[in-house]
């Protein structure tokens, strides 16, 4: 019976080849003709002309034949299921909103690729009052500035994850835990801030009075007459902190501790920064992070746009071609890859160096504030 079968099978086989073959003799037979008929026409045009109507007609005919099939195609696709574009159309209006959230929120930084430097009217500092000369950071997009973003839920590695160039970063800070804390008092400005001996030196030039073992706002009542204002200033994006007036601090865009610590060596600069919850001081180092793991920007970031001039250019792409894609392929496939595909290019920019090292500092350092 086996046997029966795999002859018959064998002769069904031959039968189809033999067919084929057979096929593609007639065509090369009709298309030789063909040659032939259109080569002697082209030399004697006069002579073969009856015999060319034939063979228009057949070219006819095969061009219908071609037009059926397209028609069939096109039959089918209009057959296949349209579906409803919501997944595009609710996260392009989430990003919209996002969008002009963030630059009502956030105000708009200024436009250009050089730093734009910004003189202030006279501010008070411990050498007294000074005009301070501040780089305002950059947008070159038409947005907020970066710090904005980031507290908003940008993608930022430094607030994700540990990383070798911002411990150097906290490591340059060299702040000496052993030496006490006093405050250092400049009566002839008026003005008193925490420091340990050296910094009150430093800054001052010397003119000031260091109280040892007693911070400024633990004075007691007849020894605080020269007014605390000068509080730590966290500056740029997350390390950088300096004892400021509020006004100063205000000026260059820092975040001031009006309550709580008053040494830079106590405050976790990088965490408001974040924002989001913050990130939690290391017991044994304050002014560092104990762990950075705010995982969610790889998906919180889909969502913001650096500025308008590329969030338009974005929306509108994403609009007109993810609106045809979605209704031929569906919700779930394109929310899929939408979301791999976010996530996926945010995973290869975190893994990424955060800081380019120059001579002297890092792209990180250089984003600072400049004051």
């Amino acid at each position: 019976m086996e046997r029966r079968d795999r002859e018959e099978m064998r002769d069904a086989e031959e039968s189809r080849r033999g067919e084929l073959r057979g096929k593609i003799k007639e065509r090369e037979r009709q298309i030789d003709e063909a040659l032939d008929l259109a080569l002697d026409y082209y030399g004697r045009p006069f002579a073969y002309h009856g015999k060319m109507k034939p063979l228009r007609r057949a070219g006819r005919a095969k061009r219908r034949d071609h037009t059926t099939s397209n028609v069939m195609v096109r039959q089918q696709l209009e057959a296949m299921p349209v579906f409803r574009p919501w997944f595009v159309s609710v996260v392009t209006a989430f990003q919209l909103a996002a969008l002009v959230t963030s630059c009502a929120l956030g105000g708009f930084a200024a436009i250009g690729l050089e730093p734009v430097s910004k003189r202030s009217d006279w501010i008070s500092t411990f050498e007294g009052s000074d005009k301070i000369v501040y780089y305002e950071s950059l947008n070159i997009w038409i947005g907020p500035a970066m710090s904005f973003l980031v507290g908003a839920g940008a993608l930022f590695p430094p607030c994700m994850r540990d990383d070798v160039h911002v411990d150097i970063a906290f490591a340059r800070l060299d702040y000496d835990a052993s030496a006490p804390l006093g405050c250092c008092e400049l009566a002839r400005h008026n003005v008193a801030g925490t420091t340990t001996q050296k910094e009150c030196e430093e800054t001052s030039n010397g003119l000031a009075a260091w109280k040892a073992g007693v911070v400024c706002g633990e004075r007691k009542s007849g020894s605080n007459a020269v007014a605390h204002v000068i509080r730590p200033c966290c500056l740029g994006m997350g390390v950088q902190c300096r004892a400021l007036t509020v006004e100063h601090c205000a000026y260059v865009g820092g975040i001031f501790q009006h309550d709580g610590p008053e040494h830079c060596s106590q405050v976790n600069c990088l965490s408001p920064v974040c924002g989001m919850g913050g990130l939690t001081s290391d017991p044994d180092s304050p002014y560092r992070p104990a762990k950075a793991n705010q995982w969610w920007r790889f998906f919180t970031s889909l969502f913001l746009q650096s500025g308008v001039s590329v969030g338009m250019l974005l929306l509108s792409m994403q609009f007109v071609f993810g609106w045809h894609v979605e209704r031929l392929a569906g919700a779930l496939r394109v929310g899929l890859l939408y979301v791999l595909c976010g996530v996926g290019g945010n995973l290869v920019r975190a893994r990424r160096r955060v800081y380019q090292k120059s001579e002297e500092e890092s792209v990180f350092f250089n984003n600072w504030p400049k004051c």
